[in-house]
């Protein structure tokens, strides 16, 4: 029978052996995780970018109509 996955928020998952993570720890490098901004087909790693390409598409659809 498999074993149930954890539904408490504060359970955590088993830990898997990750090879990345040896190497990482080994060289000093440290793993984030990043947010990213989908607007119009593209991707924007910070929200000011995305805001101005909302806003590109606001001034372009008031120049068209």
């Amino acid at each position: 029978m498999p074993t149930p996955l954890p539904t408490a928020p504060d359970a955590r998952l088993p830990s898997r052996p990750d090879p990345e993570s040896a190497v990482m720890e080994r060289n000093g490098i440290i793993r984030v995780a990043a947010f990213q901004y989908h607007v119009d087909g593209y991707r924007y790693g910070n929200l000011a970018d995305a805001l101005a390409q909302v806003t590109r598409r606001a001034r372009a659809e008031r120049l068209d109509g």
